[in-house]
Parts: C-alpha cells; structure tokens; sequence
C-alpha cells in the first residue's frame, strides 16, 4: 500500500497519471487527508485517493491513479 506522498512522487515521476477527482458516494473523516485504497477497473491498474468533501457529509472526492503504459 502506498501513502498519498508517494502517489504523488510516481505522478511527478510519470509511472503513474491521474484520472479525476470525481465524486464517491461515502464519508471520508475530516481529521486526516484521505486514505489510499488499491484499484484495478476500467482505467487500468492503481490506486485511488479518497479526500473529505469539505461541503458533504455523504459524499468524498476520489482520484483515480493508474499506471503508465508506454
């Protein structure tokens, strides 16, 4: 599992690109600045990043990061 900080430092690396940030339906805590969860779909193979929404209790952003295929 990676943290956000590495997420970024692959982005900034170019072996991972961002897809989003969209809605997700769900709370993320306020306290902390979001978690990483794996994921492998439509967009290929990576992580997601959930963050609080800062107006909605039921709903989070989410920031799909999938692998660079060169």
């Amino acid at each position: 599992m990676k943290t956000i900080h590495e997420i970024e430092k692959a982005v900034q690396a170019n072996s991972l690109r961002s897809i989003g940030p969209s809605m997700s339906r769900g709370y993320v805590s306020r306290k902390t600045t979001g978690y990483v969860a794996p994921y492998k779909g439509r967009y290929g193979t990576g992580f997601c990043v959930y963050r609080p929404n800062w107006e909605s209790t039921r709903y989070s952003f989410v920031t799909y990061y999938v692998e660079v295929v060169a």
